[in-house]
């Protein structure tokens, strides 16, 4: 994947199926991700490599949606992996440790319920919310670190 590939990430729209206040960029989306595993990494103890490796995975796990767009939630899952494996044959840093992989998708379930709970309008946002919170809550209420970090950037203070 070219540098000029990897830039267009800047302005590659998500959420193109849900009424939000405003867009977010696969870039923005990316940064948030990265800054929520290195704080989930911190609050585990992980050693220095390890947070390495999940901010750098952070930044490029979604790259290639600068190629092949952002690809819908339910269109991904009726394709079965056919994405995934696009997703993965485009990605350019090769494979990620298995801790990596858990800690982004974790941050990045985390950034979509930030981004759909400050930016989404209307039923249909609110349903996708509730939708991702009840997956979300399913999938780690066993962790409570994952717990609080998603309790905190949805509900924190804030320093302003």
């Amino acid at each position: 994947m070219k540098i000029q590939d990897q830039l267009r990430a800047c302005h590659t729209l998500r959420w193109s199926i849900v009424n939000t206040s405003r867009r977010q960029t696969v870039a923005e989306h990316s940064w948030a991700v990265a800054v929520m595993a290195a704080e989930y990494c911190k609050r585990c103890g992980d050693s220095p490599d390890i947070v390495a490796e999940c901010i750098k995975y952070a930044v490029y796990h979604d790259v290639a949606e600068a190629v092949i767009g952002d690809i819908p939630t339910p269109t991904k899952q009726r394709m079965k992996g056919t994405i995934s494996e696009l997703e993965n044959e485009i990605f350019p840093y090769g494979p990620v440790s298995a801790h990596a992989e858990y800690v982004v998708k974790l941050a990045d379930r985390i950034d979509a319920l930030w981004f759909a709970w400050d930016n989404g309008q209307g039923r249909h946002a609110k349903k996708i919310y509730t939708n991702l919170i009840h997956e979300f809550m399913g999938k780690y209420k066993d962790n409570p670190d994952a717990m609080r970090l998603m309790n905190d950037v949805l509900h924190g203070d804030v320093m302003l």
